[in-house]
């Protein structure tokens, strides 16, 4: 299942803004993607609306950064490398289902997708 938008916007002509609100199944994961450029940058945080932990990674060709935290915010630049599609990776560790919130500010040609999963 993939995020719920709540909102979009662009941001002047240059940037854009997604809110959404992520579903994490219990003792599972979910994923956003966003595909971007060399030297993109990306700004974003999230909290957990629902629930009481969540782990979060970012990922490209190995992980970026990692927090075990159930609020934080990041801002990476895409480096000189061939890697231009990362992950945003939510997971949960508890028997329950949790929501968490995630605003993300990309370059106006970037793009962000969701997986599709197949059971």
């Amino acid at each position: 299942e993939g995020p719920d938008i709540v909102r979009q916007a662009d941001l002047g002509d240059n940037w854009q803004m997604a809110q959404m609100r992520v579903s994490v199944p219990a003792g599972d994961e979910n994923s956003v993607l966003l595909k971007v450029k060399l030297g993109d940058e990306v700004d974003g945080y999230y909290y957990l609306e629902k629930g009481d932990d969540i782990r979060f990674e970012l990922i490209g060709d190995s992980v970026l950064y990692q927090s075990p935290t159930t609020s934080d915010r990041f801002t990476f630049i895409v480096p000189e490398t061939v890697v231009t599609t990362y992950t945003l990776t939510f997971s949960n560790p508890t028997e329950r289902e949790e929501i968490v919130f995630l605003e993300v500010i990309f370059p106006i040609d970037a793009d962000l997708f969701f997986p599709i999963g197949s059971n």
